[in-house]
């Protein structure tokens, strides 16, 4: 019996691997990205460029991780 965490780390990694890519999901991916200041501006987005260094790099922390939490929620795994 493995924990949850392991079914979604299996899941994520197995998804990976597939040789079949959804472009719908990863244009929705893309969206959310842009959408949360993750761009191709380089390491530290223009959404945070105002901001103190340290907390640009937080906020950009809490916004990957809100990225993810709301991705892996759709998970059968996640419930």
């Amino acid at each position: 019996m493995g924990s949850v965490a392991d079914k979604i780390t299996k899941k994520i990694v197995s998804s990976r691997g597939s040789k079949v890519v959804d472009l719908a999901s990863w244009r929705e991916g893309r969206k959310m990205a842009l959408e949360a200041g993750l761009g191709d501006e380089g390491p530290i987005p223009a959404k945070f460029a105002g901001l103190d260094p340290c907390h640009g790099i937080y906020a950009l922390a809490e916004n990957v991780a809100s990225l993810m939490a709301e991705s892996i929620s759709g998970m059968r795994e996640a419930r």
